[in-house]
């Protein structure tokens, strides 16, 4: 519920479509599994909700690790629903970096202080090189360098909110297929 008010309410995402009454409800389905594999996930049917919207829009569900602990779980949650506030504006959006960079962004919307940003950023500032459309997998598997830099470009999403007034979320809707 914190997530929800802090990113639709407060901050102005529309509400996630709902997936009928797959998984058990219209509700959000939230699920508890160690595939998982210690984090969390959101995934999707990749199905467009309303194609006459112009949008790619999906219902999609989140998994989170039983393991999780206490202490990490809302960043966690707050995380991983704006994936699902993303799934539901566009899932069809190609690049890594604006979908973690702008869910590392909610994090601290939702729970001021407590988001990872400070941790991941360093990872974003050691490769300036990269740009925004690289993202961490590309800096393995190119340049054997291992990085959470999607995550780090957070950086990226405060500079351009300071020095131009482009909020984050204004970026993932200009971006809408």
């Amino acid at each position: 519920l914190d997530a929800q008010q802090a990113q639709n309410t407060e901050w102005g995402w529309p509400e996630p479509p709902t997936d009928g009454e797959d998984g058990g409800s219209e509700s959000l389905d939230i699920y508890l599994s160690t595939i998982a594999d210690w984090g969390a996930y959101v995934s999707s049917p990749y199905l467009d909700i309303i194609s006459e919207d112009g949008k790619m829009g999906a219902s999609s569900y989140m998994v989170f690790d039983p393991r999780i602990t206490p202490e990490e779980l809302p960043a966690y949650m707050a995380h991983e629903y704006n994936h699902v506030l993303q799934f539901g504006v566009d899932f069809s959006e190609p690049s890594i970096l604006f979908w973690e960079a702008t869910a590392v962004w909610a994090e601290e919307v939702t729970y001021p202080g407590l988001g990872s940003g400070p941790s991941v950023a360093p990872d974003f500032q050691n490769t300036p090189w990269a740009g925004i459309l690289n993202d961490g997998y590309v800096l393995w598997e190119e340049y054997e360098i291992w990085s959470y830099y999607e995550y780090g470009a957070v950086l990226w999403l405060d500079f351009i909110h300071s020095e131009y007034g482009i909020d984050a979320l204004d970026l993932w809707l200009g971006m809408t297929n």
